[in-house]
């Protein structure tokens, strides 16, 4: 080999040299990542590379230069955040204005479509097999409300062995998520109950909701340890009057958050271990402005008579 080859195979061995590192760097192993369901994620822009070739004249004016070596390729961009809460985007509609969630005297699964509210009525339980619950399918309410109304929410329960189950009422449903409502401007809760033994009631937020439904809540695991209050329903109707600072969460199990947040509401849980069977209507906040269900307006007071006009 003449000293013209040799030179020519350590020119090709240097202009090589940066690619070969620069593919062995691009082969290595990445940690995978592993995203929430649902949550949605923006990548960043990658960085931009840039160089200019260099030059290089031949030896001996014999043969042409070699190329210069390749530029050094741009950075990657840093990943983007990740999207709020499978599709729950924006402030929590702001309600206030008018209390009354449902007295269920239209029938159907849908709570008050006012103050910002658009939710759904549910069933719940364990998923014990053989546990039966009713009502089935689409929620439907009953005959028979408190107060002589016509209709109420009913559940009954057998047959399931862990937790049991119930019934409950979204605030601001989208899509298949229950997103937070903004409820600060009330005080807290009531309604009308019967039933037989207790039910917890309890009122899910952002907190205690997992990512995956519509809350905030990491890792799933240890959500849905919602603040509430035991009650004992009773065979006749009773009204309930719950203030935000009586709802506490069970300390024994999952994440503990402190005080429930008003201003991120998600749902209203009523649950008990089975068998379980309960009524409840007429579900509203306390405080905030009257409900405009409320009665109509007296009509304006008659115009007083003239009075007699002086004597001279």
């Amino acid at each position: 080999m003449n000293a013209l080859n040799v030179l020519n195979m350590m020119r090709w061995v240097v202009a090589c040299a940066p690619l070969c590192a620069a593919w062995a760097c691009a082969s290595g192993d990445e940690p995978a990542t592993s995203r929430g369901p649902g949550v949605a994620t923006t990548g960043g822009t990658g960085g931009t590379g840039s160089s200019t070739g260099g030059s290089k004249s031949g030896t001996g004016g014999s043969s042409a230069g070699s190329s210069g070596y390749s530029g050094t390729s741009g950075t990657s961009g840093t990943g983007g955040s990740g999207a709020a809460a499978s599709g729950c985007t924006g402030a929590p509609p702001q309600g206030g204005t008018d209390a009354l969630i449902d007295d269920l005297e239209d029938g159907n699964n849908e709570s008050r479509a006012v103050d910002g509210r658009k939710g759904y009525w549910f069933v719940f339980n364990d998923a014990t097999a053989g546990g039966v619950q009713t009502p089935t399918g689409d929620f439907t309410a009953t005959d028979g409300g408190a107060n002589g109304s016509a209709k109420a929410a009913h559940t009954t329960g057998t047959g399931f062995t862990n937790w049991g189950g119930g019934m409950g009422v979204s605030f601001n449903a989208v899509g298949s998520l229950n997103c937070p409502y903004n409820a600060s401007s009330f005080t807290g809760i009531e309604f009308w109950a019967k039933g037989t033994g207790t039910v917890r009631v309890m009122v899910g937020s952002a907190a205690t909701v997992p990512v995956s439904a519509g809350g905030a809540c990491t890792p799933e695991a240890d959500c849905h340890n919602h603040h509430g209050k035991d009650i004992t329903f009773t065979a006749t109707w009773q009204k309930v009057t719950l203030a935000w600072s009586d709802l506490t969460q069970d300390p024994t199990w999952g994440k503990q958050v402190g005080a429930i947040d008003p201003s991120k509401l998600i749902q209203i849980n009523f649950q008990a271990k089975a068998p379980f069977d309960f009524w409840v209507d007429d579900l509203a906040f306390t405080g905030g402005s009257p409900t405009s269900d409320g009665g109509s307006a007296g009509a304006a007071g008659a115009a007083g008579a003239a009075g007699a006009a002086g004597a001279n």
